[in-house]
């Protein structure tokens, strides 16, 4: 194509102008005089189009008509897609009352956003479909089966798109069901019955040494009582 002498962008399926540029800026100034809802610039040999205060209405197909300086039209199509950053992510629960046996199903939602992507985590590790936990296709919804104490702790969903991320936290604690206190309870147990067995443990070996040492030393008391009488014998033999 020729010298580009004007650009004239629209949104498809509309005949309303939203933004024209002249390669001449005294040009633009003489042929348009209305207020358009973007702005361009032509160089040489490109244009740019900017689009004011958009809006989610603003997103589609968009058509650009470039005229040369000799009169020759050509149409070039584009599609625009206008994100929303994500709103801050609420956690709700499916289920009554929260008690060990039971599913536990946690739903996050968010109120605006577009595409977001939807991930959780207990405690910074990523969760992911397993015999324990059960995650939607679209990722919303987060089921743990047969909750027990070990279950206990802090889960998070994290939201995010292509220009904005998110996070809503749910803790499962002590603080709001007791039964999770058990589980640290067992655990306290379990270590001081493990003390318990390593100091028992040590206490009989150690018994058990001091044992062999003085049948050892009785032993050799013996041997060594034998030993003189035997010399007394031989002495006495000899000089009877």
């Amino acid at each position: 194509m020729d010298t580009i002498y004007s650009g004239t962008w629209r949104k498809m399926n509309t005949s309303v102008e939203i933004a024209e540029c002249y390669l001449k800026p005294e040009d633009s100034q003489k042929v348009s005089t209305q207020e358009l809802q973007g702005t361009c610039r032509l160089q040489d040999s490109s244009i740019s189009f900017t689009l004011r205060n958009p809006i989610p209405g603003d997103a589609g197909t968009y058509c650009l008509k470039l005229v040369s300086e000799a009169g020759k039209m050509e149409h070039a199509r584009f599609t625009a897609k206008l994100y929303e950053s994500v709103s801050t992510p609420s956690i709700n629960l499916n289920t009554g009352e929260i008690k060990v046996g039971a599913n536990l199903t946690l739903i996050c939602k968010i109120e605006n956003g577009t595409d977001p992507q939807f991930n959780w985590q207990m405690v910074s590790r990523p969760l992911g479909n397993n015999t324990k936990h059960s995650i939607s296709e679209n990722g919303t919804i987060l089921t743990i089966t047969a909750i027990t104490p070990s279950d206990c702790g802090s889960y998070k969903c994290l939201v995010k798109n292509e220009i904005s991320q998110q996070e809503k936290h749910f803790n499962l604690s002590s603080d709001d069901y007791q039964w999770c206190q058990k589980e640290r309870n067992y655990v306290a147990t379990y270590v001081l019955v493990l003390l318990f067995i390593v100091s028992v443990s040590a206490l009989i070996m150690v018994r058990m040494c001091r044992g062999n040492n003085n049948v050892t030393q009785g032993a050799g008391n013996n041997e060594q009582q034998g030993g003189n009488e035997s010399q007394s014998a031989t002495v006495a033999m000899i000089n009877p």
